[in-house]
């Protein structure tokens, strides 16, 4: 290993090399990005600034300035990319920096051999360690290390060292006049002392403030050449607007002048149109405003319904306990009355039994004595989350809190009452923070099951349905304890059940009246599919027994549509009375221009507005398929003229379990839902890891068209 005295600069030397067939051949760098070369001791990192040999690409030259350094023992470290593949290379002790020439024994001399990896000289069974074996991609690579002096230096540090053979010479012949003046000397080597820490202070300054100026350098010519490139691409996409400007402005123009005399016998006429049109708009959007309105309002009454009937249940409840607890205190009353009575008329014997207890109580104390005297060796001491408890006899215990901290233990016990059932492997479903995935667990011979949840997690527990028992509710908690124990019991099927009512309306004329004949269907988990119609008022109720999930389906009909493409909704029957609500509405299917304001027009209607190219936002094509799943397609001009960038669906070749693998089947569910296919491919992409793009990049450009 080198060793060189601290303050000295010096070169390294790095040849690379990759293992092929288990020969080292050549490793050309200039095939490589992101090459980083750093010396690492036992407590920091330091980046070094290299190049590429101009007469072998295959060697790195890195030059050490010996300030910089601390004393201490050093590994080499590079790293780089090759192909989009990451690699590096193993951290072996290289070189030490000392503080005195004695411990050094390395000479910045001319005829170190170029490509000499042995740089132990010798010293000892790690002589080979200079070659550092680096793992890329099913090859290795070998990097070496050979100290050089930097070629500006060498002359000066040769000089240097005739100059310090002559001092030294000098310091020989004044040592008997230094040893006279010794305590002037001392007193001098602590000035200079300080001076010296001072200089190094002031030379630690000087140094961190010149690399928060190279850095800040380095960033204002970063952004001064953004600023460039940035600068030319919108002079690029100016002039190319300016171009299409042109060319949509003469055909514009074309056209507009034939259609001139046209549009002049017709403006009377699209006048009173349009202003009878915007009045059906703004009255169609205040409609539509104030339908969404009443159905918030309606959803959080009933969710206050809900809450309230909940309430009044369990104060229903705790009146009865409180009933039951109030006669429980009368009757101890009565008996407290009764051994009173029965206390007074035994005193006299008591005292006799109090004089026994007495003595027994001087020998307890006694022995209580006995006791402190042996507890006082016991001590119990809390060192970060570990308790370290020490007995009277001198044992130590510990117990580590850390996983209690980390996780909640949820332990779940099932009982059953019901003849011919057993709660022995029967299933529990976890389902954590809302996502469809969920984990699953079988409880023991005794109906027990257990597992941990990580804190601050929301969770959600579903039990198996057994045949002959109610089902049971779906529980929903918050890891927040160390352990959550969890009671539930399997009872007969009951003969009660809850009251679901439909109703369903649509806009008709400007007003929301009931809509009659439409199919609604009631399928009951495990049980019953029931479908029928609404009546004229729209309504339709179904008999569901309680705890029971159930899934309502309202069927499409032709020229309308369901708010927000809702035709499905799900529920379980854990109150009296549960509504449910669809709202239809007329479907306007066609092509339409959209404006920056919203507006909608059609192809005629834009012309007679006066509108430019400039002005159309977006293209929008409405179909009664794509209304159903509250869809429509749209493209943005602008964008289009522009064109889309060309990235990858995704980063990955694997198969999507949530999506069809073929998209062009029109009788598919999501064929024209694109939203619910969208989400689901987020939701895929997002649980497993997966980058999508080209999905991404749509997605932001996806613009909302709720209220259009």
């Amino acid at each position: 290993m080198k060793k060189i005295v601290r303050g000295n600069d010096f070169t390294l030397r790095i040849p690379v090399k990759k293992i092929v067939n288990g020969e080292q051949v050549s490793f050309p760098l200039t095939d490589c990005t992101d090459i980083a070369v750093h010396v690492v001791s036992q407590y920091k990192r330091t980046a070094l600034p290299y190049t590429i040999d101009k007469e072998s690409n295959d060697v790195l030259l890195a030059d050490v300035d010996g300030t910089t350094l601390s004393l201490g023992t050093y590994a080499l470290e590079v790293t780089g990319v090759l192909e989009g593949a990451n690699w590096r290379s193993y951290e072996y002790e290289q070189f030490a920096i000392v503080d005195n020439n004695a411990s050094s024994d390395t000479v910045f001399e001319d005829n170190t051999t170029d490509g000499d990896t042995n740089i132990e000289d010798g010293n000892g069974d790690n002589a080979n360690k200079g070659c550092m074996d680096v793992k890329i991609e099913g090859f290795a690579i070998d990097t070496a290390l050979v100290v050089l002096p930097p070629i500006s230096a060498r002359a000066t540090i040769i000089e240097l060292i005739a100059n310090a053979d002559a001092a030294i010479a000098a310091v020989r012949e004044t040592e008997a006049a230094v040893k006279a003046s010794e305590d002037v000397r001392v007193e001098s080597e602590t000035l200079r002392q300080n001076a010296e820490e001072q200089r190094a202070e002031s030379e630690a300054t000087r140094q961190t403030a010149e690399t928060q100026r190279t850095e800040s350098e380095m960033e204002r010519v970063a952004n001064e050449d953004a600023r460039k490139v940035n600068e030319e691409a919108r002079v690029a996409a100016e002039e190319q607007r300016a171009a299409a400007f042109t060319e949509l402005s003469a055909a514009a123009n074309a056209a507009v002048g034939k259609a001139d005399e046209a549009v002049k016998s017709a403006n009377a006429a699209i006048d009173k149109t349009n202003v009878a049109e915007n009045e059906r708009a703004e009255a169609e959007r205040q409609r539509v405003e104030a339908e969404a309105t009443r159905s918030r309002e309606e959803s959080i009454r009933q969710e206050a319904e809900t809450e309230r009937v909940r309430q009044e249940a369990a104060r229903e409840t705790a009146e009865v306990a409180r009933q039951n607890a109030e006669a429980k205190r009368e009757k101890a009353d009565a008996e407290r009355e009764k051994r009173v009575s029965k206390a007074i008329s035994d005193t006299s014997s008591a005292a006799k039994t109090a004089t026994d207890a007495a003595a027994v109580a001087m020998e307890t104390a006694k022995q209580g004595m006995n006791v402190i005297t042996e507890a006082e060796r016991v001590n119990a001491e809390l060192k970060g989350n570990v308790l370290v408890v020490t007995d009277r006899n001198g044992d130590v215990s510990t117990l580590d809190f850390e996983q209690w901290d980390l996780e909640e233990r949820v332990n779940i016990t099932m009982t059953t009452s019901v003849a011919g059932v057993s709660v022995k492997g029967v299933s529990v479903n976890v389902f954590l923070n809302d996502s469809s995935a969920f984990t699953k667990y079988t409880t023991d011979a005794d109906g027990k099951v257990s597992f941990t949840i990580p804190r601050g997690t929301i969770y959600r527990i579903s039990f198996q349905e057994l045949k002959g028992c109610d089902p049971l509710p779906s529980l929903t908690y918050t890891a927040a304890l160390r352990v959550r124990d969890i009671n539930v019991e399997y009872k007969p099927i009951s003969d009660e059940k809850a009251s679901v009512i439909v109703t369903i309306d649509k806009a008709e004329d400007g007003k929301v009246i009931p809509f009659g004949g439409v199919a609604v269907t009631c399928a009951i988990a495990n049980g019953d599919t029931i479908t029928t119609e609404t009546d004229s008022e729209g309504k339709v109720t179904f008999r569901v027994p309680y705890n029971k999930k159930y899934k309502i389906t309202a069927a499409q009909k032709d020229g309308y549509y369901a708010f927000r493409g809702v035709y499905e909704k799900n529920n379980v029957t854990d109150v009296a009375e549960h509504n449910l609500y669809f709202h239809y509405y007329p479907t306007t299917s066609g092509v339409f221009i959209l404006d920056a304001t919203g507006a909608q027009y059609t192809a005629d209607e834009w012309q007679a507005a006066g509108k430019t190219a400039e002005e159309a936002v977006l293209i929008k094509l409405v179909t009664q398929n794509l209304a159903n799943g509250n869809n429509c397609f749209g493209f943005s001009p602008a964008a289009l003229q522009a064109g889309y960038p060309n990235k990858q669906w995704c980063t990955q070749n694997t198969q999507f379990n949530s999506i069809p693998i073929s998209g062009n089947n029109v009788k598919n569910a999501l064929y024209y839902d694109g939203l619910k296919s969208s989400k689901l491919v987020r939701e895929e992409a997002e649980e497993r890891g997966l980058s999508i793009p080209l999905f991404t990049y749509a997605y932001e450009q996806t613009v909302d068209l709720a209220d259009v």
